[in-house]
């Protein structure tokens, strides 16, 4: 969380005042999943994909789905499973 937190400081997303939590995070993306144009998106990354059938999963409600299972873990944690 530490990482993304000074990534969003920097792109001025976040007030460095406060902590970034999970729950911040999920937040955010999902106001952003809110506002994407994922027509657009898909069109964006068709370039890049040998099989873009899997597109067709790309909505509002995929991502915002997907996002509530995100977790976080510490550097020490991320050692452990190594």
């Amino acid at each position: 969380m530490f990482h993304l937190q000074k990534r969003l400081e920097q792109s001025e997303r976040w007030d460095a005042s406060k902590r970034l939590t999970l729950q911040d995070a999920k937040e955010l993306l999902k106001d952003r999943f809110s506002q994407l144009d994922f027509e657009a998106a898909k069109k964006d990354v068709i370039p890049f994909l040998a099989d873009t059938s899997e597109l067709e999963l790309w909505n509002q409600a995929f991502f915002q789905a997907i996002t509530e299972n995100l977790t976080a873990s510490t550097p020490m944690e991320q050692e452990r499973t190594r």
